[in-house]
């Protein structure tokens, strides 16, 4: 995408921060920036007019409260999101009816959050619409903007590798769910702009068993645990991932929040000692994670948005059960790129 972009110093540096094994490539290969294939139209901020896109990187403050004990963080919070739809006709004045055989929405999140401790929050997570059916109905726009709607139903795959630091703990999990339905509907009533997505993964993992410490302090035994779990705090888990997500905008100002659910349940194989696991072993985590925004575009190149996140994360080993819940308010200045 970025390689394709108007030549520019900002997107020959992101060409090769997202995709630097074909800029090696190119590299070896004697192609400099200047012959990289460009596209044969640029949209407004020197991308492909292919299709819609935003990408936006963001720097601000976080106010972290923890519960039990109550006290507060104050951090550093970086995020870069990019989200990218290859379907030409999606907003514009179009009706349209078609099955889309290729990828037609990337989506890529990072996260990150640093304090006087070092990296406190890590989030990595990538999803891709493999395939899709596409309807959409605009119609030509009027002294009060459009009407109409775009409506995308595809299936598509998803990962996340997240960490974070808890006041008593630790955690991290990776989860990549190979296939899994996903709705996008965006409504167009004149000023006004809906946008709601759902998206629903079941998820192979690599888990962090938050009530483990609980467990042994109980007095809990090792025998029958997995190798990974007694040594590592970690088990291999099945489960799935939920998104639910809607948007509202009018003019430069918008109104948005999300939902996402991550459960886990003990996978019970691919131990090393798979003979001396204990039968229906009882290892279960789940994560949820509250999001609501208000943002204002300054410019059509910066925004500012005040973000409310709530994360709840809870955790059962054979009975024991440990729950931690964290809030904070993040003020971010966004750049488009």
């Amino acid at each position: 995408f970025f390689r394709a972009s108007r030549d520019t110093p900002l997107h020959r540096l992101l060409a090769t921060a997202f995709d630097p094994f074909t800029g090696l490539h190119l590299w070896m290969e004697g192609v400099p920036p200047e012959k990289w294939r460009r596209a044969a139209r640029f949209g407004p901020r020197g991308h492909p007019d292919e299709g819609w896109n935003d990408v936006e990187a963001r720097i601000g403050g976080s106010l972290t409260q923890r519960i039990d004990p109550l006290r507060f963080r104050g951090d550093t919070f970086i995020e870069l999101s990019a989200e990218l739809l290859r379907i030409p006709e999606y907003g514009r004045e179009r009706e349209s009816h078609r099955l889309i055989r290729e990828p037609a929405r990337v989506t890529l999140d990072f996260e990150l959050t640093v304090g006087p401790k070092g990296v406190l929050d890590l989030l990595f997570h990538g999803n891709t619409t493999l395939a899709a059916w596409h309807e959409q109905r605009i119609g030509p726009a009027t002294p009060r903007g459009r009407f109409g709607y775009a409506m995308t139903v595809g299936l598509g795959s998803d990962y996340h590798h997240a960490t974070h630091a808890h006041a008593a703990f630790d955690d991290y999990f990776g989860a990549a769910g190979l296939l899994g339905p996903s709705v996008d509907i965006t409504l167009f009533e004149g000023r006004w702009q809906a946008r709601l997505r759902s998206e629903f993964y079941p998820i192979f993992a690599l888990a962090r068993a938050q009530a483990y410490e609980a467990y042994r302090a109980a007095g809990g035994s090792l025998e029958g645990l997995p190798t990974t779990l007694t040594r590592e705090g970690y088990y291999y888990a099945y489960g799935a991932t939920l998104l639910e997500q809607g948007t509202f905008r009018r003019d430069r100002v918008e109104l948005g929040g999300e939902v996402w659910i991550h459960r886990f349940q003990n996978l019970g194989v691919l131990d090393r000692y798979q003979e001396r696991l204990r039968p229906r072993l009882d290892v279960a985590d789940g994560l949820l994670r509250v999001r609501g925004w208000l943002a204002h575009d300054v410019s059509p190149e910066f925004r500012l948005a005040l973000v409310y996140e709530l994360r709840r994360r809870w955790g059962v080993l054979e009975g024991v059960s440990v729950e931690d819940v964290d809030r904070r308010l993040i003020l971010t200045l966004g750049r488009r790129l």
